[in-house]
């Protein structure tokens, strides 16, 4: 390692692809957790990635476009809460408050536009998941949520 430290590489590991690792800056700070420090992309993972990007696509795909349009337009309007009086599938740019209030109202809306009852089962344990991984705090009790709702989205996820 010393001499890979030094830029010296020999033969062997060149070949096999492998690349130094050098000490990493928090190795030297006492009672230091790194992982603790770094936080997920809630945005990212969570609200683009499993809501907008997979399960809004997958129910719009089952359900068309217009019949989920037609029914998040003809929602009532409710202080505090985005009225979507266009199209949800024309929106190009989202922030994390337009996210969460569309998963708000999502299984209530997807209702309206399916006869598959498997199709509203498997969205809203999967909006279980996303809003129990943001709690501030886990328990043992929303770690078994948690776990279920994870269980029973992979148990229902064929309908998709």
């Amino acid at each position: 390692l010393h001499t890979q430290g030094m830029g010296q590489y020999p033969p062997k590991f060149i070949a096999q692809g492998l690349h130094p690792t050098f000490s990493p800056f928090w190795s030297d700070l006492l009672h230091s957790d790194i992982f603790v420090c770094i936080s997920s992309d809630i945005l990212r993972q969570l609200h683009q990635g499993i809501f907008k990007d997979h399960l809004k696509q997958w129910c719009i795909d089952i359900t068309g476009k217009q019949n989920l349009n037609t029914c998040f337009g003809a929602m009532s309007h409710y202080p505090g809460l985005h009225h979507w009086s266009d199209s949800i599938s024309k929106i190009k740019q989202w922030t994390g408050s337009e996210h969460k209030q569309l998963q708000w109202v999502f299984v209530s809306s997807l209702i309206g536009t399916t006869t598959h009852s498997d199709v509203v089962r498997a969205s809203q344990v999967l909006l279980d998941f996303i809003y129990i991984v943001q709690y501030q705090s886990q328990t043992d009790g929303s770690i078994v949520a948690l776990c279920q709702a994870l269980n029973s989205f992979h148990d229902m996820k064929e309908v998709f």
